[in-house]
C-alpha cells in the first residue's frame, strides 16, 4: 500500500518528531517545499497556527506546480476568532492541539478517506449562470476568469451542483464533505458558504431556512 504524504509547515523539530510518531508508517512526513516535494504527490498540509499568515503563500506555491488543491489543516488551540479568520484565508479544517495522537491521526485519515469515497460527481461541465464548473479538472470559471476556490469550497459547490433541484441539508453536506465521524460546527459551514457566495455570486446558492442549501434553479 502506497504511503500518503503530508507536508507540515511552521513546526519545531520537537513537533515534527511528534507528528512522525503519530502518522508513521502509513504516512510520510515532509517539512520543506523542496525539489523532492515537487516531484511527489502531497495529500494534505498541516499548518502551525502560529504561522497562519503564510497559508495563502503555501497554497499559491502548490497551485503553481503540479499539485491539486489540497486540504489545509490548521493545528491550533480552540480559539473561535482565530479559526474563523483562518477559514476566511483558505484553511479547510482545524486540528485541536489538545487531541490525543490517536484522534489527530483518525481525523486526518477520515478526511482523506472521505475525499476518495465521494466520487458521485459527473465528469461533465456544469453551468450555473455565468459560472462554469469542471468537476474533472476541479476548476471553476466565472465570466471567463478562473475562480480560486479552496478544496472545501469546490467540494460544496460541486455537491450542490449535481442536482440543482435538491435542497441539501446541513447533515448531508457534513457527511459528503467532512465524513460521518468528523464533528463540524455550524459556523464552519456558514463561513465556507459565505466565502463561496462572495467568489461566485450571492444569487447562485439559496438558503432554505431550517432545511438547507441548494443551487438557484432559475439560473
Amino acid at each position: 500500500m502506497n504511503k500518503q504524504n503530508i507536508l507540515l509547515i511552521g513546526f519545531s523539530k520537537k513537533n515534527l518528531n511528534k507528528f512522525q510518531k503519530i502518522f508513521e508508517p502509513e504516512f510520510e512526513i515532509f517539512s520543506k517545499i523542496s525539489d523532492e516535494i515537487k516531484s511527489l504527490k502531497i495529500h494534505a498540509i498541516i499548518l502551525n497556527w502560529k504561522r497562519q499568515d503564510i497559508c495563502k503563500e503555501v497554497k499559491n506555491i502548490l497551485n503553481n506546480n503540479q499539485f491539486a488543491k489540497l486540504p489545509v489543516f490548521l493545528f491550533t488551540p480552540v480559539n473561535e476568532t482565530l479559526i474563523l479568520q483562518c477559514f476566511r484565508n483558505g484553511v479547510d479544517d482545524f486540528i485541536d492541539e489538545s487531541l490525543s495522537n490517536e484522534l489527530i491521526k483518525a481525523k486526518v485519515k477520515a478526511y482523506l478517506n472521505c475525499k476518495k469515497k465521494y466520487k458521485k460527481e459527473s465528469g461533465k461541465k456544469i453551468k450555473i449562470g455565468s459560472v462554469i464548473i469542471n468537476p474533472k479538472k476541479r476548476k471553476v470559471i466565472r465570466k471567463g476568469k478562473d475562480v480560486d476556490l479552496t478544496k472545501i469550497e469546490f467540494d460544496i459547490l460541486n455537491l450542490l451542483a449535481q442536482d440543482r433541484n435538491k435542497i441539501y441539508s446541513r447533515e448531508e453536506i457534513y457527511e459528503h464533505i467532512w465524513g460521518k465521524h468528523i464533528i463540524v460546527g455550524e459556523r464552519t459551514l456558514d463561513v465556507h458558504m459565505n466565502n463561496l457566495r462572495k467568489k461566485i455570486g450571492k444569487n447562485k446558492i439559496r438558503t432554505k431556512k431550517g432545511i438547507g442549501f441548494s443551487i438557484n434553479p432559475e439560473l
